[in-house]
């Protein structure tokens, strides 16, 4: 059944492609570049749609088939803003009222921190924590978008390693939607490349966001409802879009810019900017997503969770001052 899932992908790849491209559903700042080059961004739209038509005939009835159903919200907030630029404050705004209520609504909240679990009594406060978290984690994946193949492959090494623990937890070596992202997500990635003569598509926001608020379900998911992970090792599975996050951020406001509004401030700019190719970043992002990652999860065996997460938040200061003694010095 899982094979359905690439025919899918690329059937409406090949109907949908030139068709968004008349709509203005293409990546302006590069036709901006070059006036022949329509790119346009409508991978997340293969993305979602593939994954919910298979996810339907395989597990109509899991609940994380209707928690993924229901990120058409987010999904389709992206994809407006592919369309008409929607400004940040009320991005923002929308983000924080949908997630709220489809926390509250699946019951979805960080409870457990892997030292210690909030009382039920205090749940409120689980609820705003866990709210902001996916948000951050939405945006993260959203502004590390920035050079081909980078928030999907991060994601990719993300699912990777749920499954990984999924198997050694759960004993199942298929877990369908996890395996059917894993597809899609990999042929994402041969368009994307360009690994065959087809025409290039980005992510678009309706991608990034897509795939930010899937991973940020996932991660608390496996983690609290499950228990399948620590949830002292989840968030190193999301480490470079979380550092860079945060010390994009600092950044914007040592420089007294809105924090929000895009620019060049990001690691992966810093290194195409001193000579190195995109692939040769992609490659390098990759190797430190798993790198960290693995290092998570042996602090976690080792040695204690509360270290995990000091260990965790130093490596966020680590990089918001390693970027801006960089930004002084480039």
């Amino acid at each position: 059944m899982l094979i359905i899932a690439p025919i899918i992908f690329f059937i409406l790849y090949f109907f949908i492609n030139n068709y968004a491209i008349k709509l203005g559903l293409y990546d302006k700042n590069e036709f901006k570049k070059n006036r022949n080059n329509y790119i346009s961004l409508t991978g997340g739209i293969y993305i979602f749609f593939s994954l919910i038509l298979v996810s339907t005939f395989i597990l109509p009835y899991d609940k994380l088939y209707f928690i993924t159903l229901s990120s058409f919200g987010i999904f389709l907030m992206g994809l407006i803003d592919d369309l008409k630029n929607i400004s940040f404050r009320s991005r923002f705004l929308f983000q924080i009222a949908f997630v709220l209520i489809f926390v509250v609504f699946f019951k979805l909240y960080i409870i457990n921190f892997g030292f210690f679990n909030i009382d039920h009594r205090f749940i409120f406060f689980s609820i705003i924590f866990t709210t902001f978290a996916i948000v951050g984690l939405i945006n993260a994946f959203n502004f590390i978008d920035g050079i081909d193949g980078l928030s999907s492959s991060l994601f990719l090494i993300a699912i990777f390693f749920i499954k990984i623990f999924v198997i050694i937890k759960e004993g199942y070596y298929f877990y369908d939607q996890l395996d059917i992202l894993i597809l899609l997500l990999l042929c994402f990635l041969i368009i994307n490349k360009k690994f065959f003569n087809f025409n290039q598509i980005f992510l678009g926001d309706s991608g990034s966001m897509f795939l930010g608020f899937l991973i940020s379900i996932y991660l608390i998911y496996f983690s609290n409802i499950l228990d399948v992970i620590s949830p002292t090792v989840v968030y190193w599975f999301v480490a470079i879009p979380v550092f860079d996050f945060f010390s994009v951020i600092a950044i914007r406001i040592y420089n007294k810019k809105n924090p929000m509004v895009g620019d060049n401030y990001h690691f992966h700019h810093l290194l195409l900017n001193n000579g190195y190719t995109n692939n040769h970043v992609l490659v390098l992002m990759i190797f430190l997503a798993f790198l960290f990652s693995l290092f998570g999860i042996f602090i976690d065996i080792y040695l204690h969770s509360i270290l995990n997460l000091i260990i965790f938040t130093s490596f966020i200061l680590f990089s918001i001052i390693l970027r801006i003694i960089l930004h002084k010095k480039y």
